[in-house]
């Protein structure tokens, strides 16, 4: 993996090495050298020539180096300077991360979409690494590569995983809907695996051909349910137990019978809505919750930049144990297993601080 980072650095210094393609690379390594076959000189199966498995690592390399050429704008970041001379970054990224939120999801579900604008929400948030690493940490390997023909199959420039990133924030609308900012980016950032792959692509697939995604309506199993808010929308909904999930504009429609009996139900049953904040209520919630918002994005920087600096001070260290390792070696001095192995775990915990090597000990 390192060989095939650096000789990319070296052919694209323009993008040279960002953190996260190691990522990328990692799922095309494992796919690739777990279909790897022993070529056999008389063997005619042109699959065999085609897998062989001497190529493993130049195999890799030329489907990284394709993927990055779909991706590669993800990682390149533009600083920008305004007339007070802050300085800010830019990327293809962050525009792609505002159209699932601001376009796409603003037209399939606006009720979410408002709700995220309420709490302060900024799409780049959450989406930059869903995009970047195309959705690599929300989903099991397997699961994976499933999501990643998908994607692969609708066309060459990744146009699907706009439409998935969409899906699974529709998906999680119970759980965001009514929550605070807090308990919303623990959502986004752990996504919990409560949908199935096959399901998503459909979900997806629909959104890109111009359909919508109704809410699922939760039903108790228990013999005494609990009791729900009766609305206009879940009333229908229950009244007609075949109502599919995924429904398209052309495939779904009330009689005027059933839109005059629901909206008399909703106006009889509807509770009154409760009395409005005051505007400095208001004001003073919206500003201390983007407040932690931000302070939460400094602390994710400032904790990134403390772990390249450890990095950094590391690498001159090991390199002088390695020194007098060599020392040792040729004046035939006896040197500890236990030493060895106490430079090889100091060089493991300088890669995952670089970001190279993921943490064992970390869920993700």
């Amino acid at each position: 993996m390192l060989r095939i980072l650096f000789v990319y650095s070296r052919n694209f210094p323009e993008i040279s090495y960002q953190q996260g393609m190691h990522e990328l690379l990692a799922n095309i390594i494992y796919l690739v050298d777990g279909e790897k076959l022993i070529n056999s000189e008389s063997d005619p199966d042109p699959l065999v020539f085609f897998l062989d498995a001497r190529y493993v690592e130049q195999d890799s390399y030329i489907l990284f180096s394709q993927l990055m050429k779909f991706t590669r704008d993800s990682f390149m970041i533009e600083p920008e300077i305004d007339d007070d001379q802050n300085v800010t970054c830019t990327c293809d990224v962050v525009a792609k991360c505002h159209e699932i939120q601001n376009v796409i999801l603003k037209d399939k579900d606006p009720a979410l979409y408002e709700h995220l604008c309420q709490v302060n929400i900024e799409p780049q948030i959450y989406a930059l690494r869903w995009i970047r690493l195309i959705l690599g940490r929300e989903f099991n390997l397997e699961d994976l590569l499933v999501l990643w023909d998908a994607i692969f199959a609708y066309n060459n420039n990744l146009e699907l995983l706009r439409f998935l990133c969409a899906a699974l924030l529709i998906h999680l609308r119970t759980r965001l809907l009514g929550e605070s900012t807090t308990v919303c980016l623990r959502v986004l950032f752990q996504c919990p695996r409560l949908l199935e792959v096959s399901e998503l692509i459909s979900q997806a697939l629909l959104l890109a051909s111009g359909g919508h995604l109704l809410p699922q309506v939760s039903v108790s199993s228990s013999k005494d349910p609990v009791p729900q808010k009766r609305t206009a929308h879940n009333t229908l909904a229950h009244s007609s137990r075949s109502l599919p999930v995924l429904s398209h504009p052309s495939n779904h429609k009330e009689t005027k019978t059933q839109t005059m009996t629901t909206a008399r139900f909703a106006k009889r049953t509807t509770p009154p809505p409760p009395p409005p904040r005051s505007n400095s209520a208001t004001q003073l919630i919206k500003r201390t919750e983007k407040e932690a918002n931000a302070d939460l994005i400094c602390h994710i920087l400032e904790t990134n930049a403390l772990q390249k600096r450890m990095s950094d001070r590391l690498e001159p260290i090991i390199a002088s144990l390695q020194q007098e390792l060599v020392k040792s070696q040729l004046s035939n001095i006896h040197v500890s297993d236990s030493l060895l192995m106490a430079i090889a775990n100091l060089k493991q915990i300088k890669d995952i601080l670089a970001g190279l090597l993921p943490d064992p000990h970390c869920p993700h």
